[in-house]
């Protein structure tokens, strides 16, 4: 199945902090196996969305998650609940 999964990159050392949402797309078996991957990917730094943001490199330190996974059909199944909501 294909996903489309929204990185939040959060670049908190600036003031204010900056906050960009990165659209990629995965092929999963499941959206369990996926969020298994997307999990083990970002303890093993396997995943840079910050490398789509333009100048990323000079905004300074930075998290990402993954914020929303969206199935092919246009479907939201996961949608984290953190603040960057407000956003």
């Amino acid at each position: 199945m294909t996903f489309t999964v929204t990185w939040w990159v959060n670049f908190w050392e600036q003031a204010p902090a900056l906050h960009y949402l990165v659209d990629e797309h995965f092929q999963a078996e499941s959206v369990d196996d996926l969020i298994d991957s997307l999990d083990q990917g970002l303890e093993n730094m396997e995943w840079t969305p910050e490398d789509r943001i333009e100048n990323a490199f000079e905004l300074g330190s930075f998290n990402i998650e993954y914020a929303i996974i969206i199935d092919k059909s246009g479907a939201e199944i996961y949608r984290q609940k953190v603040p960057w909501d407000k956003f």
